[in-house]
């Protein structure tokens, strides 16, 4: 019994390390700031990586991954949606100003930052 337990408590410490990291940086499009909008970040099957998704919020240019749900590493497939910021009852984040971009990146085994340049072309 004793050493059962010790194996758990063992596999439990091991498994301390969610294998999520915090990113942030600067999303803009055509060289602007994005207002409003989300980061949206998935693992790249095509380059098998697996595990959670993520989000995070776009305020004045800026994003950040929440603490403790950030994004896995490797390959990832990202989606950015951009909003005017402007309030309204159907979505607090505005209307949008481009439709979802799509984009990828490969983030490193520890908090990293990143800027994303949405082209100004892409409605």
């Amino acid at each position: 019994m004793k050493y059962g337990f010790l194996g758990v408590l063992l596999m439990l410490i091991g498994c301390s390390d969610s294998g999520l990291y915090e990113v942030s940086g600067k999303v803009t499009w055509g060289g602007k700031p994005v207002p409003a909008g989300w980061v949206i970040i998935e693992p790249d099957p095509a380059h098998g990586n697996t595990g959670p998704q993520s989000r995070a919020p776009i305020k004045d240019g800026v994003f950040r991954t929440q603490a403790g749900r950030g994004a896995i590493a490797g390959h990832v497939l990202i989606s950015i949606e951009g909003f005017d910021g402007v309030y309204n009852p159907e979505n607090a984040m505005g209307k949008a100003i481009f439709s979802p971009y799509p984009t990828t990146a490969e983030f490193p085994r520890k908090t990293s930052t990143v800027d994303f340049d949405v082209p100004a072309s892409h409605k």
